[in-house]
This record gives structure tokens, sequence and C-alpha cells, in this order.
């Protein structure tokens, strides 16, 4: 993950589903510790969890809390991961939370990764990024006959790196 877990404005927006003005008001008062990296500022998942803690937040809620960012960013890595090394390193890091992301419906990651269903989500590949790829019905089954989630994930990993122009094509092979 090229963040190093710190957090952007943007990504605590998407957590929360809130303003990123209403982020940037928390760090204008000093309420949410922040660093600033360039012109972006980051936030660590345990400062902006403290700022919460602080607001008067229930165990239960912070409980929650915790497990949203880190999903986020389970999901974040997953789906920057280029090579099936990388995802293998990620599900051996946090073997329940990779679990969590691969077969939570909500996931943002596409459908074909995460277990599509037909009837119950929306065409998985629309936020894929191998929506206009030309031969991603081919890619779809050859992800969706994976026998499990490590094999589908390493298979995406693939098309993704196949579409990429990085490899050759990964399946029909003999």
């Amino acid at each position: 993950m090229n963040n190093n877990g710190f957090l952007t404005v943007k990504d605590i927006a998407e957590i929360f589903q809130i303003s990123t003005q209403a982020v940037y008001e928390w760090m204008k008062d000093k309420r949410l510790k922040f660093y600033q990296v360039t012109n972006t500022k980051r936030i660590r998942p345990e400062d902006l969890l403290q700022y919460l803690k602080d607001r008067g937040n229930s165990d239960y809620a912070m409980k929650e809390f915790k497990h949203d960012i880190e999903f986020y960013l389970m999901e974040k890595a997953l789906r920057e991961a280029k090579t099936p090394e990388e995802i293998k390193s990620l599900q051996e890091k946090d073997p329940k939370m990779f679990n969590d992301v691969m077969m939570n419906s909500k996931s943002h990651l596409p459908g074909s990764i995460i277990g599509y269903e037909k009837g119950k989500n929306d065409d998985p590949f629309k936020t894929d990024p191998l929506k206009d790829f030309e031969e991603s019905e081919e890619a779809k089954k050859y992800i969706n006959e994976a026998e499990n989630q490590e094999e589908r994930a390493k298979r995406f990993a693939e098309v993704k790196n196949y579409k990429e122009g990085k490899c050759d094509k990964p399946w029909g092979k003999k």
C-alpha cells in the first residue's frame, strides 16, 4: 500500500460517508491530528480513532469504527495489489480482515473477486478496471472458475496484469 497505512481526507470521507469539508473542519480546529505531506494531509488511523473516542462515542461504536477503518484499508490495499504475491502477503498479514473484505457484499472490489451471485448484486464489473476490456467475459469466467478465494484473488491479479500488458493471457493455456 503506497500510503503506509495513513488515511487521506478523501479516505475518511468515504469511510464515514461524509463530506471532505467536514473532515477538514475537524483538522482546522486541531481536534483531529494530521501530518502534512507535501500538499496532502495524512491521518493515522489511531489518531482518527482517538478523535472519535474524544467525541464521546460508545465502546461499541468505537469497535465498529475500528473495523470500518481496517476494512477500508484492506480493501484499498487489495485494489492496489499488482501481483498474486502482494495479495497473499495481505492475506497472511490479517487473514480475518482479508476474508471479511473478500466475502463482504458491500465491498467495492469487483464482484468476481468477492464471489458474485446473480440476482443479488448489480453487474459486478461496473466498478471493475476490466469493465471496458473486450475480453472481460472470458476473464470473468476464468476468475469465477477458481476453487477458493485465494485462487480467485490470484486469478484476478493475473487478469489485471494481462490487461495492463504485463503478462500473457492467463486463461486458455494448455
